[in-house]
């Protein structure tokens, strides 16, 4: 379980926020509701991917079809994305989300009647996209309220895994579920479990402020709310003047002097004791980690250069008061998105998004039919463990590496560093796999090609410690707006690549070497721009 931040006295670890023991922290309730929000959203998502190569018998569909109906989802799901900010400053993040996702689910309830009519099962794939595209920018505004930046890559990581649960959920139960039952009851049951399962807790346990969480703890509150208490910047500092920094903070005490030149520790230290004077008068309930992220976050920001001299400038109380004040004003709409949308760090994920994941969306959306072809089988067991698996994958990399981002986030490396990384493994890895199913192995083993595939899809695991938490990163504050951007342009490619898969299909005759081809080059050239152009500066 995720630990309050701690303090150090005397060689002892002592609870900056203690709890009554056995509290359960009410923060985390997001947690699990938000896990399953996002796992229900994928549910209704690619339940028809599975559901799709019965209908096409029973209606004789047709590749091209089957390619427009798959994309129909995200051509609603797009027109949804920036409005969600809006609608949730207005009714609340709480209240768009149930609402939207209700909706959405409820559109399952429709498919089976309006599967004989081609246009009318698209229009209903189209409204299922339009309420479930205001879920995910809402969801991530929740997520920038109920955590504090020590625990958010961890705590998002843990969330956004339930897309894959909700894509290992369907992928395995659905060709089970049609073994014995036929497709239209699929979609009834699906239905109906996600509504009880999901609505009426989400209903109960969550608030649109962590404050108003049934039984939750004042020191959780004082938790979740900390902030640097002052404003620091840090033009040159030496490597010594920040382990003393750091250490006044954890201990209270300063390092004595290793050097000869006394008067400069002197310096250092009356630097240091000034800083640890504000730092304990202040109000603020700022925790070890919260501050020394603040301070390497704002060493690397200055090129990460050292020099002899110091120069430390500390901002007086009132004008930390009045930059808190500034911070709390709303910007008009507008002008936050022009902000976002015109820095690196975001136009960096826009390219990123339109330009790879249509390679995903394709997989996803062409994967039970790629299946079908080389097992020979669509229903059963064997099936549904090949279908699902590459989403088992990506839901241990969510939750492990999220884990990970942040203990190595808390050991001092780099977000920079952090986010490129996973990035780069996330683009990297379908890029290269791809390319040896359709170059070096085209003629090889069923089983050979199957694993590679699946490498391939599990990789998109590590968006979550990427370019999903840059989102949060480029600003908390309008995080449903720059969410909202990359949900866009993600769902671009979402409509284009099963659209594109069935042209391509038809028009190769089947194969698929040359769709992994092409998908390959545009995953391996979007790892070079993501490790050259990307910033996660904060924008606003």
């Amino acid at each position: 379980m995720l630990k309050n931040n701690i303090k150090r006295k005397n060689g002892s670890i002592v609870d900056k926020y203690p709890t009554p023991r056995y509290y359960f922290p009410k923060r985390f309730n997001l947690i699990v509701l938000g896990f399953l929000a996002l796992t229900v959203c994928y549910t209704t998502r690619t339940l028809l991917s599975t559901c799709v190569i019965f209908m096409n018998k029973e209606f004789h569909y047709g590749s091209t079809f089957k390619g427009v109906l798959l994309a129909a989802f995200s051509m609603g799901y797009s027109t949804t994305q920036l409005t969600a900010q809006f609608l949730c400053d207005k009714f609340g993040s709480k209240r768009i989300i149930l609402f939207g996702l209700t909706m959405s689910i409820c559109t399952l309830f429709i498919v089976p009647i309006a599967a004989p009519y081609k246009a009318a099962i698209v229009l209903v794939r189209v409204f299922c996209g339009i309420f479930q595209g205001i879920v995910m920018p809402s969801l991530n505004l929740l997520i920038a309220n109920y955590f504090p930046i020590t625990q958010r890559s961890t705590c998002a990581g843990m969330i956004w895994a339930g897309v894959y649960a909700g894509n290992v959920g369907i992928s395995f139960i659905s060709p089970v579920l049609l073994e014995y039952l036929n497709w239209r009851d699929c979609f009834y049951i699906v239905g109906s479990v996600c509504i009880i399962m999901w609505g009426i807790p989400w209903a109960i346990f969550i608030r649109d402020n962590p404050k108003d969480l049934i039984g939750i703890h004042e020191n959780e509150i004082r938790f979740i709310n900390q902030i640097a208490p002052v404003e620091v910047k840090l033009k040159t500092l030496t490597q010594s003047q920040v382990v003393n920094i750091k250490t006044i903070m954890e201990t209270g005490n300063t390092i004595k002097p290793m050097e000869e030149n006394e008067k400069q520790q002197q310096q250092i230290q009356n630097n240091t004791s000034d800083f640890k004077m504000l730092h304990s008068s202040s109000n603020s309930t700022s925790t070890v980690e919260s501050s020394t992220e603040s301070l390497n976050s704002m060493i690397s920001d200055e090129g990460g250069e050292q020099t002899t001299s110091s120069e430390l400038t500390i901002e007086e109380p009132k004008q930390i008061k009045e930059d808190t004040e500034k911070e709390d004003e709303r910007l008009p709409y507008s002008v936050a998105f022009k902000k976002l949308i015109t820095s690196r760090g975001m136009l960096t994920i826009v390219y990123l998004n339109i330009s790879c994941n249509w390679a995903y969306f394709l997989l996803l959306g062409w994967l039970p039919t790629w299946l079908s072809k080389e097992l020979g089988i669509n229903v059963g067991y064997k099936f549904a463990f090949f279908n699902a698996l590459p989403f088992i994958l990506c839901l241990a990399i969510s939750v492990g590496f999220g884990r990970l981002s942040d203990k190595l986030l808390s050991m001092g490396v780099r977000k920079i560093i952090l986010r490129k990384t996973f990035g780069g493994l996330c683009y990297g890895i379908p890029g290269v796999f791809l390319l040896m199913v359709s170059l070096v192995i085209p003629n090889h083993s069923t089983v050979t090609k199957i694993a590679f595939v699946t490498i391939s899809i599990a990789a998109n695991g590590f968006s979550n410690t990427s370019y999903q938490l840059v989102t949060l990163d480029l600003s908390s504050k309008y995080s449903g707006v720059s969410m909202g951007i990359a949900n866009i342009c993600s769902a671009i490619p979402a409509f284009i690549g099963p659209l594109v898969g069935g042209f391509l299909l038809e028009s190769f005759h089947g194969d698929w070497n040359k769709i992994f081809l092409i998908s390959s080059s545009f995953y391996l050239f979007g790892t070079i721009i993501w490790l050259i152009f990307l910033k996660v500066d904060n924008v606003i």
